[in-house]
């Protein structure tokens, strides 16, 4: 009997030691699944936050994509101010501004391919900061594209005051030749004796010899300064006449007022 009663303890012994071992392994068991589950759901989360991410950084790309045709654009109606000296530094700025937004677009390009090979914790981390960059980036460019309308809407509105002003001065030096034409005829007295007829002849074609003399004079002068404003315009004389006779509008060739308004 003692013998089959120590045999019973040491039975009983390896069983509940065999008890332990069998919770040691369920829970080690728990938290292999628990750490298991962790992942996959870790994965989920960079994979949402990655692809929200890759989407938005799309979009950002988009929008610059977009910014640059409208810059063109601009670029395209500012072509004729190659010749003039003040002309040529706006274009020059406005390259610049489309060449920021360039290295925008191509650093954009080479984050949205490094978003692969991030952790869930980072996606996290960087989907918050890169909200706060794109917001930042966007009313950056914003600023600039409002920048360079208002100073192609100020250049503009300059070289139309410039053509009223050529316009107002043509008006008043053919008004100035009516007043001294008309004033030349009411000078006239009609000849009283037949004998006075020549003489009065004479005196009239001299007096409009001289009133074609003076016409002509003034002509050149007013000819001249056309053409030094035609020079500062980077304009023809021919066009600069046909847009000074033909204006029928003060309206500047950019019709919205807004210098400075948000574009988005």
């Amino acid at each position: 009997m003692p013998d089959q009663s120590k045999e019973l303890d040491t039975v009983e012994k390896e069983v509940l030691e065999g008890q332990s071992l069998l919770h040691t392994l369920a829970t080690e068991r728990r938290e292999i699944n628990e750490t298991r589950l962790q992942r996959r759901f870790g994965k989920i989360l960079l994979r949402q936050h990655s692809a929200a991410l890759i989407r938005r950084s799309r979009q950002v790309q988009t929008e610059i994509v977009d910014d640059l045709a409208w810059i063109d654009r601009l670029l395209a109606l500012e072509g004729e101010l190659d010749e003039d000296e003040g002309g040529e530094g706006l274009r020059n700025h406005i390259i610049a501004v489309k060449e920021m937004f360039e290295e925008d677009l191509r650093h954009e390009a080479r984050r949205e391919k490094d978003m692969d090979n991030m952790l869930a914790s980072e996606a996290t981390e960087l989907a918050r900061k890169r909200d706060q960059e794109w917001k930042y980036q966007e009313d950056a460019r914003a600023r600039l594209l409002n920048e360079v309308l208002f100073m192609c809407q100020d250049r503009a509105d300059s070289r139309l005051q410039a053509l009223k002003q050529i316009k107002s001065e043509r008006a008043e030096f053919h008004e100035a030749l009516r007043r001294e034409i008309n004033a030349a005829e009411l000078q006239r007295k009609p000849p009283s004796q037949k004998e006075h007829i020549s003489n009065e002849n004479c005196d009239k074609v001299a007096e409009i010899e001289g009133v074609n003399r003076r016409r002509s004079h003034a002509e050149a002068v007013f000819e001249e300064k056309l053409r030094k404003e035609a020079e500062k315009l980077s304009v023809s004389v021919d066009e600069l006449e046909k847009v000074a006779s033909g204006m029928k509008s003060d309206k500047a060739p950019f019709t919205d007022n807004r210098h400075k308004t948000q574009l988005w």
